[in-house]
């Protein structure tokens, strides 16, 4: 891989908890064009016994942070034990597509960019719909957003070591969404980040119903809320778009005319009517649906859009009510 093997690149891998997923990166990370570089496994905390043994048959160097902290402190204490010019930071849940190296160091010359940020494919190994249907909206979402963007992923992510230091790297002190904040320091500092959907991922998170809704709420609407907040990051910026903003615009206008509606087929009608707004909201998404995966998971897109908008809302109102209780 001559593109890659002029510029020194090590892979930082943050581990808490991976199980065998850390197995399935790392044999992907072995077996595609950077299969040469060398890899840090950053814990958070103690690894487990199981942890370690793969470790050892991947032939991986390894790092125990003081922990848990969260993956934005372990990313952190693996550069800093690093010296190559380029880090590629996987998370451990991540399978990295063969040719993913070779087009993200391109993507960085060809931009002079600090940052080249990857896309999940759109097709995912993990059980059951809620997995599926949430892959997808995170692979539309990326794709959609192809180009210079004042955001980062840390999932599938290149970056200049020296741009990352200089602007401190990620917030040790957030435990959500601290790539995006990232972004936007990047960007703020006058540094460019790509996203490039030819950097491509297999997501392998197996998501229920609550540890679901525990992401939308908790892990990725209060943070991001509390970020805009505070004007540390843009809005306008992914999910933070007009096309999420309409999304959450319908799901609360859902919510108002079923809590004024007084029978409940009226009620019923208007969540319909609600699903088919939210599906409409994305068209694009619902045609990766159906063309990647099944009529079932297009028409199903309409209520899962719904819901996630819905969760959302709530997500942001617990970071406004929380920002106006402690201000």
């Amino acid at each position: 891989m001559d593109t890659a093997t002029s510029n020194r690149v090590r892979f930082v891998v943050p581990v808490r908890s991976a199980g065998e997923n850390l197995a399935a990166c790392l044999g992907a990370i072995r077996d595609g064009d950077g299969g040469h570089l060398p890899v840090l496994v950053a814990f958070d905390g103690a690894p487990t016994p199981g942890e370690m043994d793969i470790c050892d048959r991947f032939r991986a160097d390894r790092l125990v942070a003081p922990g848990p902290r969260g993956p934005g402190a372990a990313r952190n204490a693996g550069v800093h034990a690093t010296s190559e010019d380029l880090v590629f930071f996987v998370d451990a849940d991540v399978c990295l597509m063969p040719t993913a190296v070779t087009r993200a160091v391109t993507a960085l010359r060809t931009h002079n960019a600090a940052g080249v940020v990857g896309a999940y494919t759109p097709r995912t190994t993990a059980a059951g719909v809620l997995s599926r249907l949430k892959n997808l909206q995170h692979s539309y979402g990326h794709r959609s957003s192809a180009g210079p963007v004042a955001s980062f992923w840390a999932g599938c992510a290149l970056v200049d070591r020296k741009a990352f230091l200089a602007v401190g790297g990620f917030d040790e002190e957030l435990r959500y969404c601290e790539d995006i904040e990232l972004g936007a320091r990047l960007s703020r500092n006058g540094y460019t980040v790509i996203f490039d959907d030819g950097v491509e991922a297999m997501h392998l998170k197996r998501y229920t119903l609550g540890s679901w809704m525990r992401s939308e709420i908790v892990e990725r609407a209060a943070p991001w809320t509390t970020l805009l907040l505070s004007g540390r990051v843009s809005p306008g910026v992914l999910n933070t778009g007009r096309t999420g903003q309409t999304g959450v615009a319908v799901a609360v206008l859902t919510g108002v005319a079923v809590a004024a509606t007084r029978s409940w087929p009226a009620r019923a009608r208007v969540v319909v009517l609600g699903m088919i707004a939210a599906a409409a909201t994305q068209p694009g998404l619902v045609r990766l649906a159906l063309e990647t995966e099944s009529t079932l998971a297009a028409l199903l897109m309409g209520p899962y859009l719904l819901a996630h908008h819905a969760l959302g809302a709530a997500g942001a109102a617990v970071s406004v009510m929380r920002r106006f209780l402690t201000a």
